[in-house]
């Protein structure tokens, strides 16, 4: 395929977790995965990963741990759409059944935050957070960590996690961005300004 012209594989490795993939039944294995990203970097492809947190079984630790893969696997971005429980899926008669329990979304947000500022940290690209709103799917979810700010909330916090970083216990006297992303430095409804406060940027610095 790369030899007829193809350049970019996105993979829907889902998780690296051996147990989560084999309760999901995805039918491969974190190794698979792994040789799957190399195989792709090796055809002189670009790699796209995608990650689902929060399928049974899984936690942000073990997002955190997945996380630690895709900084081995080294692709040119990744996609976390957070797992949301579909009408007429098989996700759904667990949930139902009370043997499935979809992420908050506050946990959702702070765990995709702390794996956004990693795979930033490692030059990787977060292509997309959630999913792309269409009328069909919102009518299909039943539970899980939906918001139509999902993208800003997280990327807000991983920026936060940045600048709070780069300061290393000082006090700002003043931060520059790009108006680019002006928008979302304070995160959704401004629920950040207080802790940019506590860092010494007040709004008008």
């Amino acid at each position: 395929l790369a030899a007829l012209g193809l350049d970019s594989v996105e993979l829907g490795v889902q998780t690296f977790d051996d147990a989560v993939l084999e309760t999901a039944r995805r039918g491969h294995t974190g190794a698979d995965a792994l040789k799957a990203c190399r195989d792709v970097r090796e055809a002189g492809m670009g790699l796209t990963v995608q990650l689902l947190p929060g399928l049974p079984g899984h936690t942000p630790p073990g997002l955190a741990r997945d996380v630690d893969f895709c900084l081995r696997a080294m692709p040119a971005a990744v996609r976390l759409p957070p797992c949301l429980v579909l009408a007429g899926t098989g996700l759904e008669e667990l949930w139902r059944a009370g043997r499935f329990e979809p992420w908050a979304l506050p946990a959702t947000v702070e765990a995709l935050a702390l794996a956004v500022d990693r795979l930033w940290g490692a030059d990787i690209a977060v292509s997309r957070i959630g999913l792309a709103p269409e009328p069909s799917l919102e009518r299909a979810v039943l539970a899980g960590p939906r918001h139509p700010a999902l993208g800003t909330m997280v990327r807000a916090r991983a920026v936060l996690a940045e600048v709070a970083r780069r300061l290393d216990g000082r006090r700002a006297v003043r931060l520059e961005a790009p108006q680019r992303v002006s928008g979302e430095l304070f995160g959704h409804a401004r629920e950040l300004e207080r802790a940019y406060e506590s860092l010494g940027l007040a709004r008008d610095r």
